[in-house]
């Protein structure tokens, strides 16, 4: 057994970051839906994290050490059962596709459907973004905003506001 008790455990590993720059929103979306399918074979051949704490691991990968680390779920967020559950934690991999391509449409429709901030979804279409875009965008509001350790930080007035958004 390896303990570790901090996402330092994953973010503290190396790894390459890319940021591009696109020629509109839709080239951006486009984008990113492209490298979904590529990440875990460039996930695959960077198998550079087996080791922690000087101890061989069965993990490969540092992105499975970043989500145990980081994951602010309480016990009903990850019941299956419960009506607030999140499947996964925030830090984790693409949920859904982003763009309004045809082949996307009519080829990767998601058929897993994910909480989201139903007040949020309902700003994001008023102010003009599409159904896709505001679900994308309400599906990460359906979390707290800032990852905190409920020892450390109480903020009465956000788990109310949450609670309402919800």
């Amino acid at each position: 057994m390896i303990h570790m008790d901090s996402m330092h455990f994953g973010m503290g590993n190396c790894c390459l970051q890319i940021t591009y720059e696109t020629q509109s929103v839709n080239h951006a979306r486009y984008l990113y839906d492209m490298f979904i399918p590529f990440t875990p074979i460039f996930s695959a051949l960077s198998q550079a994290s087996p080791i922690y704490k000087g101890k061989l691991s069965d993990y490969d990968f540092r992105w499975e050490t970043i989500e145990m680390g980081t994951d602010c779920r309480t016990a009903e967020e990850r019941d299956p059962n419960n009506p607030s559950y999140l499947h996964k934690p925030r830090y984790s991999a693409a949920s859904h596709y982003l763009s309004n391509h045809e082949f996307i449409q009519n080829y990767h429709n998601d058929t897993r459907r994910f909480p989201v901030c139903v007040l949020s979804m309902q700003e994001f279409k008023h102010a003009g973004l599409d159904p896709r875009m505001a679900y994308h965008m309400a599906s990460l509001f359906v979390r707290s905003p800032v990852p905190a350790y409920q020892n450390e930080l109480e903020f009465p007035e956000i788990e109310e506001l949450t609670q309402k958004m919800r």
